[in-house]
């Protein structure tokens, strides 16, 4: 007999024991209900994270690595996105039964005790498909390598404008556009030489010296000039973002490479210096559908600026008046043009570059320390003699000024090329 008793003993034993830890996970999971929903709605906050970075990351990756990646992390995302959607209808669903977790008990009614129990336990699982979902995507971020890190803004040479009234007020103004949400494209127009590189480039390293006034993520600088194409300015894009455009690639291809990689870009600032006809930007692959990004076109040209704009999005840069020209044309002719013999023709051959900074700047360099009077009248004809008969003020500054810049030093030369 007590054979037998043994057998059925050692029979139910391990069933038995199988049944109690059943019924004891249960009774734990239904006691930690309150902070495991908490870790469950948590950890899922960490893994929508772990998505958002790795999809970023392969936004940025070179086409080959995101072709072998792609398929795989597009299932991992299904899966994520899956979870999430089960997790916000749990959240419904207590809610909906009367309140938070924690607030029912082993007295509640026998409904809903059930349902607890249910719960309880599928929150456990929940959380074991987090942790391999986890698992899975720090797999695939790890196999994805990060790009060189970009600098947010890169200096660009210009001369400065400090002390200029003009030119600062319409720095503010440019400013004030770029904080404007209905503003996406501004452009920046005038004649050649009036300081509309100059204006953009101090903009540009205002950007850089002052990270709070900076709300892009990048700084994006191409100079467009008259001969120019798609391929090039999106190959100098693909430069700033320190990635390559392949020869035999289409320029579909090419385009959709920008598109994407300027999507997954936080916010950008484009700048087109120099623009001679209308571009079309979504054939360039800039992307429309990016609010906080930019885009500052400069143009001699207003209608290629109204073209790529909108009207109130436009800026005109003048010439400068009279004082604030002889005061730019002081500041780089030196105290020569202060003499009481040459003051009278140094304004003479100021008002000759008709207000326009380069004009300016290049003539006054050209005449420091020159103390004989009679250089300053040849110049002064010289002036007054260029193209007597071209109505275009760029034509009659421009074409004498070969005459100023081709006897400057090297020095000098190089610290007027950013106008």
């Amino acid at each position: 007999m007590e054979s037998v008793s043994a057998v059925i003993h050692a029979v139910l034993a391990e069933p038995s024991k199988i049944i109690w830890n059943s019924i004891r996970t249960t009774i734990k999971n239904f006691r930690n209900r309150e902070s495991n929903f908490k870790d469950l709605e948590g950890e899922t906050n960490i893994l929508i994270q772990l998505k958002d970075r790795v999809l970023r990351k392969l936004g940025v990756q070179e086409q080959t690595e995101r072709d072998r990646l792609q398929h795989e992390v597009d299932i991992w995302v299904g899966k994520v996105n899956e979870l999430e959607e089960q997790v916000n209808k749990m959240k419904s669903s207590v809610r909906s039964s009367g309140g938070d977790v924690a607030e029912y008990d082993l007295r509640c009614s026998c409904c809903v005790l059930p349902k607890l129990c249910r719960l309880s336990n599928q929150l456990v699982k929940m959380m074991e498909r987090v942790k391999h979902l986890k698992e899975a995507g720090e797999s695939y971020a790890g196999q994805m390598s990060l790009p060189e890190q970009l600098i947010p803004v890169e200096h660009v040479p210009g001369a400065p404008i400090t002390g200029q009234k003009t030119a600062s007020i319409n720095l503010t103004k440019v400013l004030d556009k770029l904080k404007d949400d209905k503003v996406r494209a501004i452009g920046v127009y005038g004649m050649g030489g009036v300081g509309k590189t100059t204006l953009v480039s101090n903009l540009n390293n205002k950007l850089k010296q002052e990270p709070s006034a900076n709300s892009f993520s990048i700084v994006i600088w191409v100079t467009v000039s008259k001969d120019t194409n798609n391929r090039k300015i999106q190959t100098r894009i693909f430069e700033r973002l320190k990635l390559e455009v392949r020869n035999e690639e289409s320029d579909e291809t090419v385009t959709s490479r920008l598109h994407e990689r300027l999507t997954n870009e936080e916010s950008f600032l484009l700048i087109l210096d120099d623009v001679w006809a209308d571009i079309d930007l979504q054939k360039l692959g800039i992307p429309e559908d990016c609010p906080r990004s930019k885009i500052i076109i400069t143009s001699r040209s207003a209608e290629v600026c109204r073209q790529m704009t909108t009207e109130d999005a436009m800026l005109m840069v003048g010439t400068l008046d009279d004082e604030e020209a002889w005061e730019l044309f002081q500041k780089h002719s030196g105290e020569v043009a202060m003499r009481e013999d040459i003051r009278a023709v140094a304004r003479d051959v100021a008002k000759e570059c008709a207000g326009l900074p380069l004009a300016l700047v290049t003539v006054g360099a050209s005449m420091k320390g020159m103390s004989d009077v009679r250089l300053w009248e040849n110049a002064r004809t010289t002036l007054r003699m260029s193209a007597p008969d071209i109505i275009s003020i760029e034509e009659k500054v421009f074409k004498p000024l070969k005459w100023s810049y081709d006897s400057l030093p090297d020095d000098i030369v190089k610290q007027l090329q950013g106008y």
